[in-house]
C-alpha cells in the first residue's frame, strides 16, 4: 500500500510532466490543455490566453485516454500571447486587421486575434506568429476633367468640368480610387464652373476690332465716288481750255495772212 508522502510525490510527478508536455505542445503556438478546470478559475498560465472551452477539446481529447470533465468543468484550448513582429506580408492577406496606422495579421494569413491594440499583442490559433505592417501613406487629391463647351449667351455663358477627389496609395500597384468629397481639401478644391466667351461671341469681337462699320464702309466709298468725279471733272475744264486757246490762235494766223 503507497504511503501519503509517495502518493503526493506521484501526483507532482504528474503534473511535472503534464506541465512538461504542456509547455512542448505551447511552442506550436495553441494547444488544448487536458486538464479538467474550473469554468470559472481556470486559466492557461502566464503568457497564454483561453480561447476555447470543450470537454473533449472538440474531439482531440476523446476516450478512453481521456474521460470526460465533470460538471462545470471544462478544457482549455490555450494560445501563446506574443507582441507582433515586423512583416512585409500583412497587405496581402485579406483577414488583416486595421490597428491604428498598421495592419496586423497572421504570418499564414489566417485571423489574428489581437488583446492589446495598443502594444499590437495577440495571437494565432494556427502555428502562424502574430506580424505587422506599417500602412502604406496615403494621399487625397482633386482632379479635374477638361472644361465643357461654352455655351450661352455672349455676356452670361459659362462651362463647367467635373472635379473628383482621388485616394493615392504609396507603391500602390493600382490607380488611384475615388473617393468622397470630404477626403480632400475644400479649401484647394478646383472651381467646377466659370464664366466664358463663346467662340461665335469672340469672332464677333474680332470684326468689331479690326473691321469698320458699314456706315463707314458706305462714306469713304461716297467720298471716293465724289473725289474721282472731281479728278474727272477738273480734268474736263482743263482740256476744254486748250482746246478754246488752240483755235484762237488759228484764227490769228488766218487773218494776219490777210
Amino acid at each position: 500500500m503507497a504511503t501519503p508522502r509517495a502518493s503526493q510525490a506521484m501526483v507532482t510527478l504528474i503534473s511535472l510532466l503534464g506541465f512538461a508536455a504542456l509547455f512542448q505542445q505551447a511552442s506550436a503556438g495553441c494547444f488544448w490543455d487536458t486538464r479538467c478546470q474550473n469554468l470559472w478559475m481556470g486559466g492557461c498560465g502566464d503568457g497564454f490566453v483561453p480561447v476555447e472551452t470543450s470537454s473533449d477539446c472538440q474531439g482531440l481529447c476523446s476516450s478512453p485516454q481521456y474521460g470526460a470533465c465533470p460538471l462545470f468543468f471544462s478544457r482549455f484550448q490555450c494560445c501563446r500571447e506574443d507582441k507582433a513582429r515586423l512583416s512585409k506580408t500583412c497587405s496581402r492577406c485579406p483577414s488583416r486587421k486595421d490597428v491604428g496606422n498598421e495592419w496586423v495579421c497572421c504570418s499564414d494569413c489566417s485571423e489574428p486575434a489581437i488583446t492589446d491594440g495598443k502594444s499590437k499583442t495577440g495571437y494565432c490559433q494556427t502555428d502562424a506568429y502574430l506580424t505587422f505592417q506599417p500602412k502604406p501613406r496615403e494621399v487625397f487629391k482633386w482632379t479635374a476633367r477638361e472644361w465643357t463647351t461654352c455655351t450661352g449667351r455672349c455676356k452670361k455663358a459659362s462651362r463647367s468640368r467635373e472635379v473628383r477627389c482621388l485616394l493615392y496609395v504609396e507603391n500602390a500597384l493600382y490607380s488611384p480610387t475615388v473617393v468622397a468629397d470630404d477626403k480632400c481639401s475644400a479649401s484647394n478644391k478646383p472651381p467646377t464652373k466659370e464664366r466664358c466667351t463663346p467662340q461665335s461671341c469672340m469672332d464677333a469681337n474680332h470684326q468689331k476690332r479690326h473691321g469698320l462699320p458699314i456706315w463707314a464702309i458706305v462714306l469713304i466709298s461716297l467720298t471716293c465716288v465724289a473725289a474721282v468725279g472731281g479728278l474727272a471733272f477738273a480734268g474736263f475744264i482743263i482740256y476744254r481750255r486748250r482746246s478754246d486757246n488752240g483755235n484762237h490762235g488759228f484764227v490769228y494766223v488766218m487773218l494776219d495772212s490777210y
